[in-house]
């Protein structure tokens, strides 16, 4: 009998807009793809949860961000494809205040958006009154969009949570 493998460490960049948004990309590839999340990747060996959500976020987006606080975490079993992360939230804000993001993976992202965290909110709350498909849900602006497992499992764990008021909180 083959061993399980273990959990590995996902780390998500909550990256922070002066203005209180959140930077989100619509996922490209197998794992994920279609859906909403933040910058963010795997935890490397002998990397801090901040230096991974600096690097992340650079090599994503070419955004340098500072001011790197871990906010929670979310525990993800992706059960259709055997895998299991435990994903760490680190919130952080831009260096600089007018930078915008860039699309420097094309492969893994479509595109990133500014979006306030009560629209993510509404698009959780969509998915599970639609029993997670919420594609299809409304039109235009407010239609609603999917979220990466780890970024629902977020509202789903964590009900409450407000990434920019803990943050914000001195």
């Amino acid at each position: 009998m083959a061993a399980k493998p273990y959990p590995r460490i996902g780390v998500a960049a909550l990256i922070i807009s002066p203005s209180d948004e959140i930077l989100m990309g619509k996922r490209k590839g197998a794992h994920g793809g279609g859906t909403l999340a933040p910058p963010g990747g795997h935890l490397e060996h002998g990397e801090s949860l901040e230096e991974c959500a600096a690097r992340e976020t650079l090599e994503e987006t070419d955004l340098v961000v500072s001011g790197m606080r871990f906010l929670t975490a979310t525990n993800d079993i992706f059960s259709e494809r055997d895998k299991h992360y435990v994903t760490l939230y680190v919130a952080c804000e831009l260096e600089n205040p007018y930078a915008e993001p860039k699309i420097m993976e094309p492969d893994k992202c479509e595109g990133w958006e500014w979006v306030k965290w009560h629209q993510v909110a509404a698009w959780a709350d969509a998915m599970a009154s639609d029993g997670d498909n919420s594609n299809q849900i409304g039109g235009g602006e407010n239609r609603a969009k999917t979220l990466f497992l780890p970024l629902l499992n977020l509202f789903r764990q964590r009900p409450g949570f407000d990434p920019v008021a803990s943050f914000r909180r001195v």
